[in-house]
């Protein structure tokens, strides 16, 4: 996918740094999808609450919620709740559970792997021509 593309179906990386924008379309480009990329390039930076993620995503809170609990099932955030004064709710902050290096490390296998198996397939059929 081009970044133009990316940008088309993304309208919210208008408030993501360049290099945010561009880590989150390495992300996708790699297998992690659209909004769970670009919270993870946000949180690269730190942690982040729930309402920043939805502010510089411009994503609804169900949406941050769907994809930090993709990030969270795999090990690559952590989610912390902070309690607010009086008796409002408590507000969750996220931040990463393991260096990027390590996030990076684990989509390159799996990628692979996935490239792997696709090259095979594709000269096994290449074998019955």
């Amino acid at each position: 996918m081009e970044s133009t593309e990316y940008a088309k179906t993304c309208p919210f990386e208008a408030c993501m740094t360049k290099s945010q924008k561009r880590t989150a379309h390495l992300l996708a480009a790699n297998g992690v999808p659209k909004h769970p990329a670009a919270c993870l390039a946000l949180l690269i930076d730190g942690e982040l609450t729930a309402r920043d993620l939805e502010d510089n995503t411009r994503l609804r809170q169900p949406e941050v919620s769907i994809a930090t609990q993709y990030l969270r099932e795999r090990g690559w955030v952590v989610v912390t709740k902070n309690p607010c004064p009086g008796k409002r709710r408590p507000f969750h902050s996220y931040g990463l559970a393991v260096p990027f290096a390590d996030i990076v490390r684990e989509i390159s296998v799996a990628r692979t792997m996935e490239l792997r198996r696709e090259l095979d397939a594709l000269e096994e059929l290449e074998a019955v021509a």
